[in-house]
């Protein structure tokens, strides 16, 4: 998923028999981070609206230690609400101890950045996530972005 192989992990799903799959929090957190991102993926923000609220309803990011607006970021973006993507991202990153999380969202902040028009914000981030080399889907986005 985090090496942007969106229809590898579709694929994928369609092989797991769900019923058989332990009920615990952890397993409840992959299947609704998997979720998310495919429909972020999709760029569909109501279905990801009406999840993330699901998701949020049920705990599913408190049980295990994500920061519960990681992903309101992503709706943000969706939503085209580029100010509020932004302001909270710089709000809760430096909260985020997963660096995968830490990356992505420093990525949508370059993009929100780069879509309000302020370039350098966005290139100096891009410019350290591609100087990472993080073998994640985000260095590549952050390749484009540079191009833009």
């Amino acid at each position: 998923m985090h090496q942007g192989k969106y229809d590898k992990t579709e694929e994928w799903l369609t092989r797991i028999d769900k019923k058989k799959l332990p009920v615990n929090n952890h397993n409840s957190y992959l299947q609704a981070v998997i979720d998310l991102k495919l429909i972020f993926n999709r760029g569909d923000a109501d279905s990801f609206a009406r999840r993330l609220n699901t998701f949020d309803e049920e705990g599913v990011f408190d049980k295990i230690g994500l920061h519960p607006k990681t992903f309101m970021v992503h709706q943000h973006i969706l939503y085209k609400e580029y100010e509020e993507a932004e302001e909270l991202a710089k709000s809760i990153i430096p909260e985020i101890r997963k660096r995968i999380y830490v990356i992505e969202l420093e990525y949508l902040l370059a993009l929100s950045y780069l879509e309000q028009k302020k370039k350098e914000d966005c290139y100096a981030i891009c410019e350290y996530i591609v100087k990472e080399d993080y073998s994640v889907i985000y260095t590549k986005l952050c390749k484009e972005l540079l191009t833009r």
